[in-house]
């Protein structure tokens, strides 16, 4: 029984959506459980995290979108579902990762972002050997403020998982709500559905690097999108403490 667990019931639902998609569960995936914890190290790059669907790419039903998909896949029922990879994702990724350690942090299932990373390594040879961690649905955690309830992606939980201090991690992502504990390490595009004309990524990429070219802190508060209220990350700030701090993280979806 799910009903009296709202967790669960979110969990259940997000679920039934993702098989429609054609993605079913994978215990077989290799993506690290969040509980871990690697040494922080402050010399290493700064951490891009990325999302999935409406951020790097869109998967829909055959024939809802214009123009050739980039990969196809098939769900149980056999229905083809096209994914389109975002316009300049090439060209993105060649830019940043010389500059940025690269992590996907998604609130689909194990399975659909491991098919996801695999189609996009298709298209882009070395993205999947690009990324340090591959975070999913079960390290997401579910926020009840407000009266609702919503899907937060706990960046503190990455970075520690990754050893980074927080003031060295951004996230980019097309759903406010899911950064809305770290405005200051998110970096919005608008949500993509499948468009040929898109220069989200562009504009994206000449930020970052401009960014990196002033030095030390961050600073998203800039960016054309940037979050209402974001600021530096200055280290042990409350939005830029280190990953080893004593402060406890949001819980985490057993």
């Amino acid at each position: 029984m799910i009903a009296n667990n709202p967790n669960e019931l979110l969990r259940s639902l997000h679920d039934c959506r993702m098989r429609r998609r054609g993605c079913t569960p994978d215990a077989g995936l290799r993506i690290a459980p969040a509980s871990t914890m690697a040494p922080c190290d402050a010399r290493a790059p700064p951490l891009l995290v990325l999302d999935l669907d409406g951020t790097l790419l869109d998967t829909s039903r055959r024939g809802m979108r214009p123009g050739q998909p980039s990969f196809t896949l098939t769900d149980n029922c056999m229905r083809l579902h096209e994914t389109r990879l975002r316009p300049g994702l090439a060209s993105f990724l060649a830019a940043i990762r010389p500059h940025f350690d690269l992590a996907v942090f998604t609130a689909a299932s194990r399975d659909y972002a491991e098919r996801m990373v695999a189609g996009i390594d298709s298209e882009v040879p070395g993205f999947r050997a690009s990324l340090v961690v591959i975070f999913s649905q079960e390290h997401t955690t579910i926020d009840h403020e407000e009266g609702r309830m919503q899907i937060i992606k706990d960046l503190r939980s990455l970075a520690r998982h990754c050893g980074r201090q927080m003031s060295r991690c951004l996230i980019v992502d097309d759903t406010p709500q899911t950064y809305r504990h770290n405005l200051s390490n998110a970096l919005p595009v608008p949500t993509y559905a499948g468009g040929l004309a898109d220069d989200a990524l562009e504009r994206l990429q000449h930020y970052l690097l401009t960014m990196l070219a002033r030095g030390d802190p961050l600073d998203v508060s800039g960016y054309a999108l940037a979050p209402l209220g974001a600021r530096p990350l200055i280290p042990d700030e409350v939005d830029g403490r280190c990953c080893d701090s004593q402060a406890p993280a949001s819980p985490e979806l057993p």
